[in-house]
């Protein structure tokens, strides 16, 4: 993954070039591909996959002659894996494929190589005639097409911002950043042959190529886009980056699928390119953000990423719900909260006769997502709800399932990311109500019937003593009955806003994904009702968990309400936890 093969001979480059580009930039696996061709769909853009043009050395005849070779088809170019081609042609021939991605033939490659090659009297070896090809290439398709503007994607690249600024005075940056728990486990699972290979080592990289853009990025000429902002807000995002580059709307970028674009004719083995092809449409609804496979259930990089910033869920209403922490990395923009409404329940079906009749009758059967700052808490007598082991430490027992995969992403990230200062805030959590005051007995049998349940919430994973980088983690587990819940009085609040602080404050310093437990519970106990406010770190649940679990609380404290002198409820859910697997080199291992 060498992105640094040719560089400037010199601290300055006296090349400029007076085309106006659009250059993007990202992680791989960071949903570049995905930005390029929503941008293709623009009537005033022509945008293109990579180009590979930093290798090989000899650019310039190295390409005529790849072309040759693939137009008498050699056999030493069978294929289009890295694992078929002879190593020695692989980068060219790479390139000449990408150039036809973009749309060119292998004619119009070897004319504007000829034609560079014999304009400059070089082999094209250096950074500044690269570029040149580049230029040429993109201005190529821009007349082609008749479009106002050409685009490609400079991918890792754009660690070297500075040096393309300087080269392209007048071209715009748009770099898509990625959750790199979820570039990690993308790596992992969907490109081995040629992406990171361990944990520690994507989480480095991804670190890497979030960070340096920002230090060197030209000023009004660089913006940040969150993948997860464009696949859950596509409307919202897409304007931000048109009114970035200064372009007008185009509803056709909402519906990529049906437009023309090269890399689909021309796909060429490249991993994204089917899936994208494969009709899903972005839009939004009743100002409401969505996006939806009539085909398949989730777009090829999948709907689990999560920003770094932890935006989760929570129910406007009286049902179950669930926040964030308003914290995020250092010197990161802060994104605009996305909403997101989805149902929550077949609206048309009588609520249940429960003590949560009222509550069902009145609720708003919508999940939006936010912050915690952003909820409107009605303030009471608050009350903290902590787990501990029963006994020493000796109950814990050496559990051999290991962490998954995107448990160690999320672990290995929040190291790198925190370096020598504490580990960044990863939570999110879940707000419901409870009718009347709380019974605490019955709360106490409802959270303990809960932990019981589940072994993720008594499962820890630590670093050995002889831990390695790049090593794994061990999981150790406590037994169903070691786990008692301790409630802390934390005192009485009259202001909303005071309290949401206190419970942000709270999470924050509470609740990490290497300590246990990784979950606290919180009590805003009123005389009408008590609203849950319960956290939980990403490496213990995800937003859809959390909201089962708020549910799978109510039912238990229902059931421990009704339990007549305090004898054990009957069941009320079903007695085995479902058991989710991630598919391991070594076989499948359970994690929830």
């Amino acid at each position: 993954m060498s992105d640094h093969a040719a560089r400037p001979a010199s601290a300055s480059l006296p090349l400029t070039l007076p085309s106006n580009p659009i250059l993007l930039g990202g992680e791989n696996r960071s949903g570049t591909t995905l930005l390029s061709v929503l941008l293709d769909s623009h009537r005033n853009l022509v945008v293109g996959p990579e180009i590979d043009f930093t290798e090989p050395v000899n650019l310039g005849p190295h390409i005529l002659t790849v072309c040759d070779m693939i137009d008498i088809r050699d056999a030493r170019l069978a294929g289009t894996k890295k694992d078929t081609i002879d190593p020695e042609w692989y980068d060219g021939a790479h390139f000449v494929v990408q150039c036809e991605r973009f749309g060119l033939d292998r004619d119009d490659v070897r004319n504007l190589v000829r034609s560079l090659k014999a304009k400059r009297g070089t082999d094209l070896s250096g950074l500044e005639d690269r570029c040149l090809l580049i230029d040429s290439i993109g201005e190529f398709r821009r007349e082609q097409t008749g479009a106002v503007r050409w685009g490609l994607k400079l991918q890792r690249k754009i660690q070297d911002i500075g040096t393309y600024a300087a080269i392209w005075p007048k071209a715009d940056f748009i770099h898509i950043i990625r959750d790199g728990r979820d570039v990690t486990a993308s790596h992992l699972k969907t490109v081995p042959d040629w992406g990171y290979r361990a944990v520690t080592e994507a989480a480095r990289g991804w670190m890497e190529v979030v960070t340096r853009p920002r230090q060197a990025a030209p000023d009004g000429r660089y913006l940040e886009v969150r993948y997860e902002d464009l696949v859950t807000c596509p409307r919202e995002t897409i304007e931000r980056m048109l009114g970035f580059l200064g372009l007008p709307w185009d509803e056709a970028v909402l519906h990529h699928a049906e437009q023309k674009h090269a890399l689909f004719d021309k796909p060429w083995g490249h991993p994204a390119a089917e899936p994208l092809a494969n009709r899903f449409v972005l839009g939004a609804m009743d100002g409401t953000c969505r996006i939806s496979r009539p085909q398949r259930s989730r777009s090829s990089n999948g709907l689990r990423g999560r920003n770094w910033r932890i935006w989760a869920t929570t129910y406007r209403g009286r049902v179950p719900g669930a926040l964030s922490h308003a914290g995020g990395a250092r010197n990161t923009p802060t994104p605009p909260a996305p909403q997101l409404y989805a149902p929550l329940a077949d609206q048309t079906a009588p609520p249940p006769r429960s003590p949560f009749s009222l509550f069902a009758d009145k609720a708003r059967h919508v999940m939006k997502f936010t912050d915690l700052p952003s909820l409107s808490l009605s303030p009471g007598r608050l009350t903290v709800w902590r787990w501990a082991p029963r006994m020493p430490d000796g109950a814990w027992v050496a559990d051999p399932r290991r962490a998954s995969h995107v448990q160690e992403a999320h672990i290995a990230y929040a190291l790198v990311a925190a370096g020598e200062d504490p580990l960044p805030p990863s939570w999110l959590g879940s707000v419901f109500d409870l009718p009347a005051e709380l019974d605490a007995a019955a709360f106490t049998t409802a959270l303990r019937q809960w932990t019981d349940r589940h072994e993720t919430l008594r499962s820890q994973l630590i670093f050995s003593p002889d831990s390695r980088p790049g090593g794994h983690l061990q999981r150790r587990t406590l037994p169903a009955g070691a786990v008692s819940i301790h409630p802390s009085a934390a005192g009485d609040f009259t202001n909303g806003r005071q309290l949401a602080r206190y419970l942000e404050e709270l999470f924050n310093g509470e609740i990490s994904p290497v300590g246990w437990p990784a979950h606290v519970c919180a009590t805003i106990n009123r005389p009408e009702a008590t609203t849950v406010c319960l956290a939980a770190d990403h490496v213990l649940m995800d937003g859809y968990s959390i909201l089962a679990a708020a549910h799978e609380i109510q039912t238990l404290y229902a059931a421990a309400l009704a339990a007549p002198d305090g004898k054990p409820a009957p069941p009320v859910l079903p007695p085995r936890p479902v058991t989710s697997i991630s598919r391991r080199p070594n076989g499948p291992t359970p994690t929830r």
